[in-house]
């Protein structure tokens, strides 16, 4: 029986595991493509300036974050104020992949990631000589 983490493919239910109840969540909503040999994340993130999103590949996740700054206006009296500005957060779950292949774009307000979809091969066994 092949671990998850070796069964990168057959494990649904970790393959792009997140924390989908983050409460930022809503403000990072994501569609995941497979292409060939590739994943495709397109991630909505309207308003963002490109300077302001961060990813990072570590420990087996993906990680997104953006800042989402306050703009300077003229002293209003809301009626109602949605707009949610500060840090926002997301991870994926994508095992070990050659992080030198990943790639991302923004434009139009849509983060584009994209990524192996096959596993590097790790030896996990390795027999230690004793002196």
């Amino acid at each position: 029986m092949l671990e998850p983490r070796n069964n990168f493919f057959n494990s649904s239910l970790r393959l792009f595991d997140d924390d989908f109840f983050d409460g930022n969540y809503a403000s990072m909503r994501t569609d995941i493509v497979k292409k060939n040999d590739q994943y495709i994340l397109s991630i909505d993130m309207p308003g963002m300036k490109k300077e302001n999103i961060h990813i990072d590949y570590e420990n087996e996740y993906l990680m997104i974050q953006a800042i989402r700054e306050e703009e300077k206006t003229e002293e209003h009296d809301y009626i109602r104020k949605e707009k949610y500005y500060g840090s926002y957060k997301r991870s994926f779950y994508v095992g070990i992949i050659d992080d030198e292949k990943i790639k991302a774009s923004y434009q139009n307000g849509i983060l584009t990631v994209e990524f192996p979809s096959t596993i590097e091969e790790r030896n996990t066994v390795r027999q230690i000589k004793i002196d």
